[in-house]
């Protein structure tokens, strides 16, 4: 039998589930509800252990009482349960607490394509970052992704019947933003003119130095930096590396970076004396982009407004990239599970680096000489591929001659 007790002005309801397990559940301010709840209650358990009812009613029924922001919040628990990070986790947490608050939805029951499209309508005019008036289609689009995410999760979890946003369609993303990568002689320049640059995001214009030296040096992204401890750096190894623990990774690897020997004498000295176990990047994150567009001003970067701190990383990858490494040693580097996204997105070429490729069809195209009688026929163009190329000269309007 269900029972109702009185806490405050608000009245619960405990009772015995299918299981024999103690249950209570809050019913409201009025008892003649929390009476019917009771008696509901009680008949439910009865119909479950009699076979007459699916168990899973229950669960249903129970996820429904409860308000959808409670959902929402162990959702996050299960994101950071799986190895999703911190930041990851809370993100979508409030990508999702928004479009609901948005919706007005206070239940489960609430979650509907008519009310979650209205509340994606909404979205857009909410403020978004770099100084734009509102939120990118970019980031709307997370937010669909995130909501979807958790109705998957609720039904996934036994808490619903079914995923009510099974048919949701992501909205459409036509605005492109690309990050720009830094010439290696701009990359140069910010590290060398920081130094004489004032107090920013708490950190002096020398250790702002540093941190862009690192980010350009070993690629890590803004929050793997700002987990390094003095532990960190195995400067005197051959070669030198920075290892960042997978906790704080964003495929939650290890990560032992290799890094160039002349950053690894900059980091000697700067190191020297610091505390074992403490952050050696102290920094505020909300005003890394703003602060590193003023250092880049400050070294006569053109376009500095353009960048942000993330693209010190695109540098980095870009000038693995320019260098003539394998696509396998770039990726490595780079720390990417698909090649893909090391080369299209992160690498950054211009029409001279193209320009330069084709330095390897040197010796396979015509030259701008012009044979004169040496083939038999005049104003021949001669191919300069050394060699034979074994090409049937029936077939082709040129030969190759080889040496």
């Amino acid at each position: 039998m269900a029972s109702l007790r009185k806490r405050g002005k608000t009245w619960y309801v405990r009772y015995r589930d299918e299981h024999g397990r103690s249950v209570e559940t809050k019913a409201g301010p009025d008892k003649r509800v929390a009476t019917q709840m009771a008696a509901s209650l009680g008949s439910q358990v009865a119909q479950i252990k009699a076979g007459t009812l699916d168990a899973r009613v229950a669960v249903w029924a129970y996820a429904e009482r409860r308000s959808i922001a409670e959902h929402v919040h162990d959702w996050r628990a299960y994101l950071l349960a799986k190895g999703s990070t911190t930041t990851h986790a809370g993100q979508s947490e409030s990508r999702v607490l928004r479009l609901i608050e948005s919706a007005k939805i206070l239940r489960i029951s609430g979650l509907t394509l008519s009310a979650v499209q209205s509340a994606l309508a909404d979205l857009v005019k909410v403020k978004g970052r770099r100084g734009n008036d509102r939120l990118s289609e970019r980031s709307v689009s997370h937010h669909a992704r995130a909501l979807k995410s958790f109705s998957r999760w609720l039904w996934r979890d036994g808490r619903v019947r079914e995923d009510a946003l099974v048919h949701l369609e992501l909205p459409e993303v036509n605005e492109e933003f690309t990050r720009q990568a830094l010439e290696p002689e701009e990359a140069v320049a910010l590290i060398a003119t920081t130094p004489t640059q004032p107090v920013r995001m708490r950190m002096t214009g020398r250790d702002r130095s540093v941190l862009y030296a690192t980010a350009l040096g070993t690629g890590f992204r803004l929050g793997e930096l700002q987990s390094l401890t003095p532990e960190a750096f195995d400067l005197d190894a051959s070669p030198p590396t920075i290892t960042c623990q997978a906790e704080h990774t964003k495929n939650r690897k290890i990560a032992i970076q290799p890094i160039r020997p002349e950053l690894a004498e900059m980091l000697q000295p700067w190191l020297a004396g610091r505390a074992a176990g403490r952050l050696v990047f102290v920094l505020r994150r909300d005003r890394a982009a703003r602060t590193v567009r003023l250092d880049l001003e400050a070294a006569g970067i053109d376009s500095a407004s353009t960048y942000d701190f993330h693209s010190l990383r695109h540098s980095f990858v870009t000038h693995v990239v320019k260098s003539g490494a394998s696509v396998k040693v770039c990726q490595e580097l780079a720390r990417h599970s698909d090649p893909r996204l090391t080369m299209n997105t992160y690498s950054h070429l211009t029409v001279h680096d193209l320009a330069h490729g084709l330095e390897g069809l040197a010796h396979s195209l015509p030259t701008a000489a012009v044979s004169t009688g040496l083939t038999g026929t005049d104003c021949q163009a001669v191919i300069s591929s050394p060699g034979r190329t074994g090409m049937d000269p029936s077939r082709h309007t040129y030969q190759s001659h080889g040496p």
